[in-house]
């Protein structure tokens, strides 16, 4: 019987279990069913999403939303929910390229041309019976334009993947698929961030320890401090005020009086 999703701070989070949920996702990319995104949410996606509402759309949007960052699974604690395994996009990505059917064909959209020529030749011995059907790097710019955005779609679509990785880093990655999803001939997608460059082997991951005990973000901030030092410094505290507020907000509602 299907396991339906957790409401977790106004969003629907998959409470799956990681292999069940890939076995959900590779269902979907052999029944040919119309295309469908999968999002992660974590701390910093959560606290930004609080202040754009098109990346919140975004991730509302998402078939397939999990529990990437322990914030997210402090919060089902907090709210009695049974959310107690992450599920990042660098698991998603191990797992689902383990578990697709052979001959998958497989495109990754996103990063420099140096990392998916890394990305290419690992994947390739990694994956050999998977296809690898493209990859392509976008203009780097905050905004694309419509030409850009014509010609991204065009080259996914003349692959025609079964399943595009994007790797456009949040929250930028998952408005694309939102805006795009429906032009996409594909079957499955997922904005994967910082995985490209975990796979190319530009960036170590932490520790598995450290994955486990909910310091990856430590680790990340540590080995990366000038690009993610805005980024953790600024969203955890903010998303810690915002857990402890309706903590005691609960709390005290259910006080008797």
């Amino acid at each position: 019987m299907p396991v339906p999703p957790e409401s977790v701070l106004g969003y629907q989070i998959e409470a799956r279990t990681p292999s069940s949920c890939i076995r959900d996702i590779c269902t979907h990319i052999e029944t040919g069913k119309p295309a469908a995104y999968l999002a992660c949410l974590n701390t910093y996606s959560y606290v930004t999403s609080r202040k754009d509402a098109e990346f919140s759309a975004s991730l509302s949007a998402a078939k397939w939303l999990v529990p990437d960052g322990a914030g997210i699974l402090l919060a089902s604690k907090l709210n009695g929910g049974q959310l107690g395994q992450r599920l990042t996009g660098d698991d998603i990505f191990q797992s689902l390229c383990k578990a697709a059917p052979e001959n998958t064909r497989v495109f990754f959209l996103g990063s420099s041309e140096e990392t998916l020529i890394k990305i290419r030749r690992r994947f390739k011995a990694d994956f050999p019976e998977l296809t690898m059907a493209g990859t392509l790097s976008p203009p780097f710019k905050p905004e694309f334009s419509k030409a850009d955005n014509a010609a991204m779609l065009a080259a996914i679509n003349q692959a025609q993947p079964d399943i595009l990785w994007v790797g456009l880093t949040a929250p930028k990655q998952e408005k694309w698929l939102h805006k795009h999803i429906s032009a996409l001939d594909i079957r499955f997608a997922a904005g994967i961030g910082a995985v490209f460059d975990f796979y190319a082997g530009n960036t170590p991951r932490a520790p598995l320890w450290m994955q486990n005990s909910g310091l990856e973000w430590l680790y990340r901030l540590a080995k990366n401090p000038r690009k993610l030092a805005g980024r953790y410094l600024t969203s955890n505290p903010i998303f810690l005020g915002i857990l402890a507020h309706q903590y005691l907000a609960a709390k005290f509602k259910r006080a008797p009086r």
